[in-house]
């Protein structure tokens, strides 16, 4: 059976409807816009906002969509929206009734024909029409509705400075992650679209920092990236998604580090900051990445005491995964096998060296 606006409440649940209902009742419906057969609006509740549309061709509803990620073929925030625009136009048909209506013997009013509407402005010319103060005005409207599009905006107008860029950065990813992060500390499923496209904008400004050759930056992004990432790996829906988000931030120092053009200035910072993270608790939670900064830090090691440091690093790490994962083989072979492995080559490389 065909969706249609006279028919939508057969094909949804009880407990759905009921909740769309109460959305409409409690004015939880924000932002509703008409634009030829579609309909837009935004679904407020007390942690998310709900992009919702759908397409109304005559009594024919198609083209739904809602960021909610629901299984359900019609979720209770589209339905919403749905369910005013039939209250909408039930309210226009009564009303043109009313004006329509006559008593006997007087004349019927007839019914004024539309204005004719202009071509509507394009988002372009709008923006360029736009006055500066009142734009500015609207952005900090929409910053208190949209945080994901606070967060883009943020990351790509932000002015970052030397002196403080590490922590400016981190300051930014950190209140990225809040976006998706709910009151249990956790990223769901449906809130990582919240906080993909910013984080996939710092991924890309990394490597335009890198490619502009601006080396000072490219590291504190990375440093902040990388340590922001690690703490939320095991505390989202898709750990595997935000891994891979943390080894963007460790890639990016790895290729630093190892160009030959980089300063040896920060060459030297980045060097002491993987030093330094080993001994962070947040590596032992995963492990995942340990055999990766120890193979970035003997692969840039060249003299005898760089190298001797490097033993001296790998040792250490050896002694903490096996207190943590006493007795359990399969840790054993996952962790500490390729370690005791990368310290074989590293006693090797320093061997050679002394030759």
């Amino acid at each position: 059976m065909k969706l249609t606006i006279d028919n939508f409440d057969k094909k949804v649940s009880a407990a759905t409807s009921k909740k769309a209902h109460d959305y409409v009742n409690k004015g939880q419906l924000d932002e509703i816009e008409q634009s030829g057969k579609q309909w837009i609006a935004f679904v407020r509740e007390k942690t998310n906002d709900f992009d919702v549309s759908f397409e109304l061709n005559n009594s024919a509803i198609s083209n739904i969509t809602c960021d909610c990620e629901s299984e359900e073929d019609l979720c209770e925030h589209v339905l919403a929206l749905i369910i005013h625009v039939r209250n909408t136009s039930v309210q226009n048909t009564d009303n043109e009734a009313v004006v329509t209506k006559t008593t006997k013997g007087a004349k019927a009013k007839t019914p004024l024909a539309p204005k004719k509407s202009n071509k509507p402005d394009t988002f372009a010319t709008l923006l360029e029409k736009a006055p500066p103060n009142e734009l500015r005005a609207f952005i900090k409207e929409a910053f208190a509705h949209n945080k994901i599009f606070k967060s883009m905006f943020m990351n790509r107008f932000a002015s970052i400075s030397n002196g403080e860029g590490k922590e400016k950065y981190a300051l930014l990813v950190e209140n990225t992650l809040k976006v998706g992060l709910g009151r249990s500390n956790y990223i769901e499923w449906a809130d990582i679209k919240k906080v993909k496209k910013p984080l996939d904008m710092f991924v890309k400004q990394g490597q335009n920092l890198y490619a502009t050759k601006n080396y000072a930056d490219a590291t504190y992004l990375g440093q902040a990236f990388f340590e922001k990432l690690l703490l939320v790996v095991e505390n989202t829906y898709d750990e595997e998604l935000f891994r891979d988000y943390a080894r963007d931030g460790l890639n990016l120092l790895a290729l630093i580090i190892r160009d030959q053009d980089v300063p040896h200035d920060i060459k030297d910072n980045i060097n002491i900051y993987f030093k330094t993270i080993l001994s962070e608790k947040a590596m032992y939670r995963t492990a995942d990445f340990l055999k990766d900064v120890l193979n970035i830090l003997l692969e840039t090691a060249s003299t005898k005491a760089q190298l001797t440091e490097v033993i001296h690093n790998i040792n250490n790490v050896l002694a903490l995964l096996e207190k943590k994962y006493k007795n359990q083989s399969y840790y054993t072979n996952y962790y500490i096998g390729p370690i005791n492995e990368l310290l074989a080559e590293a006693q090797q490389k320093y061997t050679m060296t002394m030759k």
